[in-house]
């Protein structure tokens, strides 16, 4: 789906389902019974390689977006454990959320006013929203 943000931008809308990581895509994982998850396929790899730095016994609580990043919540919040976490956290600054390819963070928002929202996107994905979908 096609729509103007009111000025000459172009976005890309696609639904959440066709996007999102999923508890089946990270299948053996330590998550908890209801651990949220609101992160892109896209950063899928890092997500993987942050729960292979998990010490045993560690339960993931959350793995999510926040102001363009990727972040992981555990029970575990040592600062070892956080310290192993950042960098992986820190490189999903440079990965579109959506695809896994090189990205930047970009500010989807209206030209010239401070609010929006961050999101670190490839250039081919620089304009695309996740819509969120009922029942999803």
């Amino acid at each position: 789906m096609l729509t103007f943000d009111g000025g000459s931008r172009m976005l890309i809308n696609i639904p959440i389902q066709n996007h999102k990581i999923t508890p089946t895509d990270l299948l053996g994982a330590p998550l908890c019974l209801i651990t949220p998850i609101s992160a892109g396929r896209g950063w899928l790899p890092l997500v993987r390689e942050a729960l292979a730095v998990l010490p045993a016994g560690a339960e993931v609580l959350q793995i999510k977006e926040k102001f363009g990043g990727l972040r992981i919540l555990t029970n575990a919040s040592s600062p070892d454990v956080r310290k192993a976490l950042q960098p992986i956290e820190h490189r999903s600054l440079m990965v579109c959320e959506i695809c896994g390819a090189d990205g930047h963070l970009w500010h989807d928002g209206e030209p010239g006013k401070p609010a929006g929202w961050l999101r670190t996107r490839c250039h081919v994905h620089a304009h695309t929203r996740v819509l969120e979908v009922a029942g999803v």
